[in-house]
C-alpha cells in the first residue's frame, strides 16, 4: 500500500483553482485499491467566504490550524478592511510559514512514503519540501508547480503593473516589497531544494525549458508533466451545463469568471471603449460581465469603462458552470510576456467543456501550449492581446452577428482527444504510475 501525502494551502470547500486540482489528485488517486492518498492543508479552507458543495468524502483531510489565536486567524481570513492590511504587510507570508510549521509538527508524518507539496510561489513550501527529504532520505519527496514561479508571470506582471494598474502606490509595493524580495529569496530556495527532490511536476512542458535555463545543473529525469486538467464529474453535474441556449438579450454579452489577479484587463477594455467612441457599436451593444474576486479593479476601474463593465462577486463553482450558458462569449486573457507560451491556465478546460465560443486575447506571435489546445479543439475566436484594434474587429462582427439574431458558436473537434488527454481521471492515473515506479525503485 502506498502512504501519501499531498500538501496544499487551498483545498475544498474553498472555490480557488489550486483547491480544483487537488481535490481531484485526492478523490481519484484514492480510487486505486494499493494506494491511500491524505491531503494536508490549512483550516482556513472551511471558513471560506464562498465554498463549494460536493459529495466528497474528507475522511482523509486533515485540517491544520496555522494560526496562533483569534486575532492572527483574523488577520489571514482578512475579515476586515484593517486585517487585510495588515495581512498584506507586517504579516505577509506568515500564514504560509505557519502552515509549513503546522506540517512540520504533525505527529503523523513520518507514517507517509510519499510527500508531494504543492509550492506556489512561497518559499516556506520548498523550504518543508527539502527539509522532508532530509529528514526522510528513504522516501519519496515530490514538488507540484502550477506556473513558473520566480521570474514568472508572478515577477513580470509586478514589474509591469498588470496587478494593479490603475495605482501607483500598490504597483510600487506590490514591484519592490511583496515581489523583489519574496522572488529573490525563492530563487534561492529553489537553486538549493530542487536538486534533492525526486519529482518537480510542472502543469505544461515548456515550463522545463525555463527550469534547465536556470538551473542548467537539474536533472532533466526529474520533470513530469502533469497537465491541469477538467474534472468531467463537475461538468456533468450541472443540469444545464452545455446545454445550447441563445443568450438573452440584444447586446453582445462576455463573461469573464474568476480572478483577474496578474492579467491586464486594459487592452479589452481599450477596445471595447474605442468602438463605442467612434460610433461602431452602440453604447449599449457591449456587455463584460466578470465574477470573482476582484474589489481593487471595482473600485478603481476608469470612470469611462463604467458604463459597459459589471463585477460580481464569487460564486460557487456549480453556478459558475451554469452561468456560461448565459453569454455569447467567454474570456480567456493570457497576456504578452517572456514566457507567455508556458501560461495554461486551469480555466481554459471547462471553457472548452462548455461548448460556448471563447473569445481568446492572446500573444500571437508565440506558439503557445494554450494557443495549440485552443485550436485543435476550434474552441476560440483568436486575436492579438496587444493589438486593440483586432480585437475590435473582431467583436464589430460579433456585435453584427448577434444584431442579424444570428447565434455565435463555434463548433468542437477532437473531443475524444481532450478528454482523453485533460481529463482528471487519465491525468491522475499517469501521476499514479509514476508513484507506483517512485517506491519501487
Amino acid at each position: 500500500m502506498i502512504k501519501a501525502a499531498y500538501i496544499t494551502q487551498f483545498f475544498y470547500p474553498d472555490i480557488h483553482i489550486a483547491a480544483q486540482r487537488a481535490m481531484n489528485f485526492y478523490r481519484h488517486l484514492n480510487r486505486y485499491l494499493d494506494m491511500r492518498l491524505e491531503v494536508l492543508t490549512d483550516s482556513l479552507n472551511l471558513e471560506a467566504r464562498v465554498q463549494n458543495k460536493s459529495r466528497l468524502d474528507t475522511g482523509g483531510v486533515i485540517y491544520l490550524h496555522p494560526y496562533r489565536n483569534n486575532f492572527q486567524k483574523n488577520i489571514f481570513r482578512e475579515s476586515t478592511s484593517f486585517f487585510k492590511l495588515l495581512n498584506k504587510t507586517l504579516f505577509l507570508g506568515r500564514r504560509e510559514k505557519g502552515l509549513a510549521a503546522a506540517i512540520r509538527r504533525h505527529p503523523s508524518l513520518e507514517k507517509y512514503g510519499i510527500y508531494c507539496v504543492s509550492v506556489g510561489p512561497f518559499r516556506p513550501f520548498l523550504e518543508l519540501a527539502g527539509h522532508l527529504k532530509r529528514t526522510y532520505p528513504g522516501k519519496k519527496v515530490i514538488v507540484e508547480y502550477r506556473d513558473i514561479w520566480v521570474e514568472g508571470l508572478d515577477d513580470f506582471s509586478a514589474r509591469h503593473n498588470f496587478a494593479y494598474p490603475y495605482s501607483k502606490t500598490r504597483s510600487l509595493y506590490q514591484k519592490i516589497a511583496k515581489n523583489y524580495g519574496l522572488n529573490r529569496r525563492a530563487a534561492e530556495c529553489e537553486r538549493e531544494v530542487l536538486p534533492l527532490v525526486d519529482r518537480i511536476v510542472v502543469v505544461s512542458e515548456e515550463m522545463i525549458k525555463y527550469f534547465r535555463q536556470r538551473m542548467p545543473g537539474l536533472d532533466p529525469g526529474k520533470f513530469l508533466h502533469i497537465p491541469l486538467g477538467l474534472d468531467e464529474e463537475e461538468t456533468r453535474a450541472p443540469a444545464d451545463f452545455r446545454e445550447h441556449k441563445k443568450p438573452p438579450g440584444d447586446h453582445l454579452s462576455i463573461l469573464y469568471a474568476g480572478s483577474l489577479g496578474n492579467r491586464d484587463l486594459r487592452p479589452l477594455l481599450e477596445s471595447i471603449h474605442r468602438l463605442r467612441r467612434e460610433g461602431k457599436v452602440g453604447k449599449n451593444q457591449i456587455r463584460l460581465t466578470i465574477i470573482g474576486r476582484n474589489g481593487f479593479y471595482a473600485k478603481y476601474l476608469p470612470q469611462e469603462y463604467r458604463s459597459f463593465v459589471t463585477f460580481r462577486a464569487s460564486v460557487p463553482r456549480a453556478e459558475i458552470l451554469k452561468e456560461y450558458q448565459k453569454h455569447d462569449l467567454l474570456l480567456l486573457l493570457i497576456n504578452d510576456w517572456p514566457k507567455a507560451e508556458t501560461t495554461m491556465t486551469g480555466k481554459i478546460f471547462e471553457l472548452i467543456e462548455s461548448r460556448r465560443p471563447i473569445l481568446a486575447l492572446l500573444p500571437l506571435a508565440k506558439d503557445g501550449c494554450a494557443r495549440r489546445l485552443l485550436e485543435k479543439t476550434n474552441s476560440a475566436f483568436l486575436a492579438e492581446v496587444n493589438d486593440p484594434a483586432q480585437t475590435g474587429a473582431l467583436l464589430e462582427r460579433m456585435v453584427e452577428l448577434k444584431r442579424q439574431q444570428q447565434e455565435i458558436s463555434l463548433e468542437r473537434k477532437n473531443m475524444t482527444w481532450f478528454h482523453e488527454n485533460y481529463s482528471y481521471g487519465n491525468i491522475c492515473r499517469k501521476l499514479y504510475l509514476e508513484c507506483l515506479r517512485l517506491t519501487a525503485g
